[in-house]
């Protein structure tokens, strides 16, 4: 993220994106180390470029999805990550691939919940029943014996997703 600060120390972030007009309510969140920038203006030119101007430089800054209601769900490559369900983070994401569920040698790459469906590919998850279930899979890859309703729940939030740009000089 090359960026130039003005005489007064200020910076400009100019993205230019699809996710300007399909992706209004975007949190752009600026960061100086680890404090927060706010921008001293925001400005549309157009239908996808958008003006942000801070008034000292940013090493970093995240763009994220708005907050919303709890959503359940698989993420939009087919996987899930898993949460701690033990110890003193439950429900923290297992960060790496540890904690992308099913593992990458699962099936295909993109479609990796498919074995999870009822027969005859309904579109519907096969949790507990005959076949290849999604709860005694997941019970697996904890290692625990079965996974509670509880922590079943846990393993499907679907967190607002967030992306992270840092310079580094």
């Amino acid at each position: 993220m090359p960026h130039r600060a003005c005489a007064s120390g200020g910076v400009g972030f100019v993205p230019r994106s699809d996710l300007v007009p399909h992706w209004p309510q975007t949190i752009i969140t600026a960061y100086a180390g680890a404090s927060v920038v706010e921008p001293l203006r925001s400005a549309l030119f157009g239908t996808d470029v958008r003006l942000m101007l801070y008034p000292r430089v940013i090493d970093r800054f995240e763009l994220a999805e708005p907050p919303r209601g709890l959503c359940f769900g698989i993420g939009n490559v087919g996987t899930i990550q898993l949460r701690e369900i033990s110890g003193d983070r439950i429900g923290y994401p297992i960060e790496g691939v540890e904690g992308e569920f099913p593992p990458a040698n699962s099936f295909d790459t993109f479609g990796r919940f498919r074995r999870f469906l009822r027969p005859g590919d309904a579109d519907v998850l096969n949790v507990y029943g005959a076949g290849d279930a999604l709860v005694p899979a997941l019970s697996q890859a904890h290692d625990v014996g079965r996974l509670s309703s509880a922590q079943f729940a846990l393993q499907m939030i679907n967190a607002p997703q967030a992306q992270t740009f840092s310079y580094r000089p």
